[in-house]
């Protein structure tokens, strides 16, 4: 199985225990097993961060790791109701947080 991280830098390996963001998903890292979808997340980031392309770096991983206990890990059957109402929620946080604190992170 092979899963995508968009970034403006390349990631050699995923690192789970630096997590460095509050996004639509919430704190996290982020991995899509659709590659169109990657390479649309890597270009608006570059375009947030007025880089001319992003990177998709390309992870194989062993099914039996979306098993593993120690990670939670939320998957989506595609772009429907109840991704959008777990993008929806992540962003109420954020905008809350932001309200109270003056920032977002």
């Amino acid at each position: 199985m092979f899963i995508f991280h968009s970034n403006t830098i390349e990631v050699a390996v995923p690192k789970l225990n630096i997590i460095s963001r509050n996004g639509d998903f919430g704190m996290g890292v982020y991995m899509s097993e659709n590659k169109t979808y990657a390479h649309t997340q890597a270009n608006i980031i570059a375009r947030r961060e007025h880089l001319p392309y992003g990177i998709i770096s390309i992870f194989e991983t062993p099914i039996a790791l979306m098993n593993y206990s120690e990670l939670k890990i939320r998957k989506f059957k595609g772009i429907n109701e109840a991704w959008l109402n777990f993008v929806l929620k992540n962003r109420r946080k954020t905008d809350e947080k932001q309200a109270r604190t003056g920032r977002g992170e």
